[in-house]
């Protein structure tokens, strides 16, 4: 049939909407055709207008580019803040993981803790340590990273002293709730005669247990050796200290250059990547604590961190145990 062409009886189909009263083009009742943002609930006012709406982002008008309402506005990229963002600091405990809290400090400061039971109680208790980490600038940051509680026979404690054998495990922190496992430290007790200090097995708990490698204290004479050796017992470290060091001679002098004692952390070939120190705390004499502080040589993997935390540890059963600043009974 010609265009245009309708069958009797039928009325032709309306292509467009009803005039909208408040509207006038022309003379003419038109239309008004809107565009608006999507998922946006759609209520009119009196005025027949989108009332819910921003009108600076609803156009009404005629579709042959005249308008009588206001004119549009430009729009905002949907999704788009357009507040900034404030930068949250790093904060360690909320790192998930130990392997991820290991690979992004700097390094570790070792605290020793002592309760008030501890120290009045007239024998020797088991060691307890906070771990701390070290930020880029080599300050200790406030937040408990690690703590560990030694686990010993009492009668072990009492009579071997330095040289008693120990378990410890190191758990990972949030804030002061302990979340899981990470480490274990298991040291060999040694005994009179042997000339060893004794040697400390490293073992990580996180995941698969496997062992990191081990903390030995050869005998020498006239320094203070500590060696950091891999699993396959090859030295990756060695912790070197003068045995003549002020720190040592007089630890309960108050003066800062006697409460210091260093340690040189050096690889294989003698070369001096780091220092280990070792600082007391004085207060009164029944809580003169001491405190270990190491940052990690640049190309440490995470094995090697651990370790070298480890060290400290080991540092101080051997060499700091049973020196004169300490309280004996407790030691």
């Amino acid at each position: 049939p010609p265009q245009g062409y309708l069958p009797s009886g039928q009325q032709p189909m309306q292509m467009y909407p009803q005039p909208q009263q408040g509207y006038q083009y022309g003379g003419q009742s038109m239309a008004q055709p809107m565009v608006m943002q999507p998922y946006q609930p759609i209520s009119t006012n009196s005025y027949g207008q989108p009332s819910s709406l921003n009108t600076s982002r609803v156009i009404i008008g005629p579709t042959d580019g005249r308008m009588s309402g206001p004119p549009p506005m430009a729009q905002q990229p949907i999704g788009i803040s357009p507040m900034p963002i404030a930068y949250q600091p790093f904060i360690p405990s909320a790192i998930a993981t130990g392997f991820d809290m290991m690979m992004t400090i700097s390094g570790v400061y070792l605290k020793e803790r002592m309760d008030t039971m501890d120290a009045l109680l007239p024998f020797k208790k088991e060691m307890k340590f906070d771990f701390f980490a070290v930020d880029p600038s080599g300050s200790r940051a406030s937040h408990l990273i690690f703590r560990a509680k030694e686990e010993s026979g009492f009668f072990s404690r009492q009579m071997r002293g330095a040289r008693r054998g120990f378990e410890m495990r190191l758990k990972l922190m949030n804030g002061e709730v302990e979340r899981q496992e990470f480490l274990l430290l298991n040291k060999a007790t040694t005994y009179k005669g042997q000339w060893d200090k004794g040697e400390m097995t490293v073992t990580l708990m996180e995941g698969q247990a496997r062992v990191l490698g081990y903390i030995a204290a050869p005998f020498t004479c006239c320094q203070l050796l500590v060696q950091i050796l891999d699993v396959a017992r090859r030295v990756r470290y060695v912790l070197e200290g003068e045995s003549c060091q002020v720190g040592l001679a007089c630890p309960n002098c108050p003066f800062e250059s006697c409460r210091e004692v260093a340690f040189f952390l050096k690889d294989p070939t003698g070369n001096t990547l780091a220092t280990l120190r070792k600082r007391t705390d004085i207060g009164t004499h029944i809580s003169n604590m001491d405190d270990f502080m190491i940052t990690f040589p640049p190309g440490a993997t995470f094995e090697d961190r651990c370790l070298l935390m480890s060290a400290m540890v080991m540092v101080d059963y051997t060499y700091f145990m049973n020196r004169s600043h300490r309280v004996r009974m407790r030691r």
